[in-house]
């Protein structure tokens, strides 16, 4: 794996290993759920200056949502005047009239984000308040009220010490690390989900409040949000890609491509979400918090230039404008189910739509169906829509989506819980084949569609999900040494078989070019190609040759897609490849096409004597599970940390990675500094279990053999080297 840090695949041992070390609890091994709700503060239709507020849900110790042990915080609370019409019965239908309000931070010392909380905190039993220091510029008048309703609360500077916090970057005001927390909340707002303010400016120097903001990184396990409030280009988002002391902690610039969801910065402001920021954050979506105009173009905000820059870093944009309140539901394994309040039409329908780029959303896709499963994979077919741009395929093994962070409807649609996204690029036909899905495992699929809105060159996208579902559980193969081949050009519509050995002929001529760039390739292959496609059953070798149009190539893939391309010429050899689906293309440069001729040949190790039974061994106290020894570019990793055997004295634990040079480098940053992920815990019970690692191998890892360590130390004694740990679990495996 590429040791930059600052690549967003490099998640090895992140907060939620951090929080499954730390905490001495058999819940720690259950998924966990996370809900943030990003709130419209505005009346539908009516028109106010920007605002922006967000409520966070907490599961607690127990990692479930809706129990005893939840806490919830709110970030902002927009201005104050629009607080009884919105704000208020969101929260009554959260917590209820004079419900807790266990935490409440303010982004910015902007009216627009803090005027709001006046009216929280005459209704509400708020017991903790955070910010980055205390605003001294005279001319924010009613900031000086919300001082005063803050003391009146018993949570406000004047107040006794405890439930008041001023913070700086680097703090972290949740989780196993806290250390910024009210005397009875020693991991703040939850002890597994991680909140690290990675910039707040550490000194008063202009005027201008959208300089002081917080930046705050929630991390729930691998699902990981970004909230800055008002943050501009050229100071904090500057200040976190150079780590500029002044603004940013050290490490910023490194846990910023960790994040998922991104609470687009000063509501999409121009001078805000920069290109080199963007793009280094590279989120999957972005919300952008705004109030309504009336009409289109009537305010500023959001902005065409950054909807724009949004969309080429990558991330799909929801709008409050447009879409109401969002709510964003995740688990700890990085999966997303997003609820709209409503779907803008158009003005008639949602009347005061602000900024740019306001677009009708794609139509839900319609007829989702399987129209095949085989050992190679489930083939979906659904409706196209018409102007989409493209869609995503979501998948779960329970029916109706996993209902852990609860059952949520977007307009015209059931309520539904969390899929795993599972297509990695755009699918831009309306079929898909899930090349994943495990042997007799059955699994539910939805589908959403994504469009492009496009006006004086600039652009962004929109979402519209879920589609129907559809059900299949895929068989189970029959074992055989002969491969299962299928062209598939256009489509799936040809299947044929051949023995192990083959020789055939085709033209790549009428084919549209699906591939063009292919790992190890140095130039671009743009020309028509045919790919096909075979199950290996059994370990083997894998060769073949190429005639015919000069400027053709063979690409075998070691997993369906052109980033898993392991070995490409006009001769080819595979040795030693495991089982599974492998993608076969003939493709040129641009013009090269034409008729071919091709021969495969597939090789079946010999077969040995059945070694003896071997010895039973003791099953070890610790173990680190890998999903596989060796993984190519691209490929997913996945490590489990069990222990069989309770640890019942006070310990101390560190994790690590070891690279192909001996470099041991620690498993939460990836610095040459290892740092605890554990201090001082009583004890450990067993069985515990724990997903500690969840990664794409990034392009351009330097291959060699790697090594995972995890290691428990006697939290009063000696630690100078792994062998004064007095239980440790290891694992390595080959990165080609």
């Amino acid at each position: 794996m590429s040791m930059t840090i600052a690549s967003r695949a490099l998640r090895l041992f992140a907060a939620a290993a951090a929080a499954a070390l730390a905490a001495a609890a058999p819940a720690a091994a259950q998924t966990r759920y996370m809900r943030v709700y990003y709130i419209q503060y505005v009346p539908v239709g009516s028109s106010s200056t920007y605002g922006e507020c967000q409520y966070y849900e907490f599961p607690g110790e127990d990692g479930v949502l809706d129990t005893d042990d939840d806490r919830n915080l709110l970030i902002d609370g927009g201005r104050g005047a629009y607080a009884p019409d919105v704000l208020l019965p969101f929260l009554d239908s959260r917590i209820g009239k004079g419900g807790i309000l266990w935490f409440m931070a303010n982004s910015s010392a902007g009216e627009d984000h803090y005027d709001g909380l006046r009216s929280v905190l005459a209704r509400y039993d708020v017991r903790n308040f955070y910010q980055n220091f205390r605003w001294t510029v005279p001319e924010k008048g009613t900031y000086e009220k919300l001082i005063e309703a803050l003391d009146r609360e018993g949570c406000g500077p004047g107040s006794p010490p405890g439930r008041y916090f001023e913070v700086d970057h680097g703090d972290y005001l949740s989780g196993p690390r806290c250390n910024v927390h009210p005397d009875n909340h020693p991991y703040g707002f939850d002890p597994y989900v991680e909140d690290k303010v990675i910039a707040a400016k550490a000194s008063f120097g202009p005027w201008d409040d959208n300089y002081y903001v917080l930046v705050h990184q929630f991390r729930c396990g691998e699902s990981v949000f970004l909230s800055g409030g008002d943050a501009p280009s050229d100071g904090p988002e500057k200040g976190i890609l150079d780590e500029n002391p002044d603004y940013a902690c050290p490490g910023a610039r490194d846990d910023l491509p960790l994040t998922d969801i991104y609470k687009v910065h000063h509501h999409g402001s121009a001078a805000s979400s920069s290109k080199a920021f963007l793009d280094l954050m590279g989120a999957r979506y972005a919300v952008a918090q705004m109030a309504y105009g009336y009409g289109k173009g009537s305010h500023a905000h959001p902005t065409a230039d950054a909807l724009h820059r949004i969309w080429q870093s990558g991330a799909i944009v929801y709008r409050n404008d447009l879409d109401g309140t969002v709510l964003v539901t995740c688990d700890n394994l990085g999966n997303y189910d997003i609820t709209r309040e409503r779907v803008y039409v158009d003005e008639a329908t949602t009347p005061g739509a602000s900024g740019d780029l306001v677009s009708r959303p794609p139509a839900i896709p319609q007829n989702l169906r399987v129209t095949g499963s085989t050992p190679a994979g489930v083939h979906l077919e659904w409706d196209e829509v018409p102007g989409a741009y493209g869609y995503d395929v979501f998948r779960s093994t329970i029916r109706g989506g996993d209902p852990g962070g609860g059952m949520h409807a977007n307009p015209g649609c059931d309520p539904t819980g969390i899929y795993a996204k599972i297509n990695v690029s755009n699918v831009d036909v309306p079929r898909y084949t899930d090349a994943s899905a495990a042997n007799g495992v059955t699994y539910y699929y939805r589908v959403s569609s994504k469009k492009v809105h496009t006006e004086k060159r600039k652009s962004v996208c929109y979402e519209r999900r879920y589609s129907n579902e559809a059900a299949n559980r895929t068989p189970t193969p029959t074992p055989t040494a002969t491969p299962l081949w299928e062209p598939m050009g256009e489509s799936f519509d040809w299947p044929w078989r051949i023995p192990a050995g083959y020789s055939g002929s085709s033209n790549t001529s009428g084919f549209r070019n699906a591939y063009a760039v292919y790992a190890g390739c140095p130039r671009s292959q743009d020309g028509p190609d045919t790919i096909y496609r075979f199950y290996l059953p059994v370990p083997g070798t894998i060769s073949a040759s190429l005639t015919g149009s000069p400027g053709l190539s063979i690409f075998l893939c070691a997993r369906p897609s052109p980033e898993g391309c392991a070995k490409w010429g006009r001769d080819v050899e595979y040795k030693n490849a495991a089982p599974g689906l492998y993608y076969l293309a003939v493709d040129g440069p641009a013009g090269s096409e034409g008729p071919y001729e091709f021969t495969v040949a597939v090789g079946t190790p010999a077969q040995t004597p059945a070694p003896p039974a071997p010895t039973p061994v003791a099953t070890p106290r610790a173990e680190i599970l890998l999903n596989g020894g060796a993984f190519g570019h691209s490929d997913v990793l996945k490590a489990v940390f069990k222990l069989n055997d309770s640890v019942e004295r006070r310990f101390t634990a560190y994790a690590a990675v070891i690279t192909p040079g001996g470099e041991m480098l620690d498993a939460i940053t990836l610095g040459p500094s290892l740092r605890p992920v554990a201090s001082g815990v009583a004890r450990l019970p067993a069985p515990f279990e724990f997903t500690i690692l969840s990664m794409r191998i990034p392009e351009g890892a330097p291959p060699g053999e790697y090594g995972i360590l995890a290691a428990f130390f006697d939290a009063a004694g000696r630690i100078s080297d792994k062998s004064d740990a007095f239980l440790t679990a290891d694992a390595s495996f080959t990165l080609h």
